[in-house]
């Protein structure tokens, strides 16, 4: 995962840097280093704030679809009731 791709992915979510940082347990300047491509991330990382960045994703997605249903669900509701 790219630093800008991190970067994108975590403004997806909602979450600042320092409490997306707090939530995956990383210290917040080296998510910092990460983010800016000082440092690259050991693989253990990278796949633990994909796991991490994947969860609240799906989470945000979920929340999403309460708010804004799909209208193909809308219509199904309206022909059974």
């Amino acid at each position: 995962m790219t630093g800008p791709e991190l970067e994108r992915r975590i403004r997806l979510t909602g979450l600042s840097f320092a409490q997306f940082a707090k939530l995956a347990n990383v210290n917040a300047n080296t998510l910092y280093q990460y983010r800016r491509e000082i440092h690259r991330p050991p693989v253990a990382v990278t796949a633990h704030l994909q796991t991490v960045l994947e969860a609240l994703e799906r989470a945000r997605l979920a929340e999403l679809l309460e708010i804004y249903p799909s209208p193909k669900g809308t219509e199904n509701a309206s022909r059974s009731g």
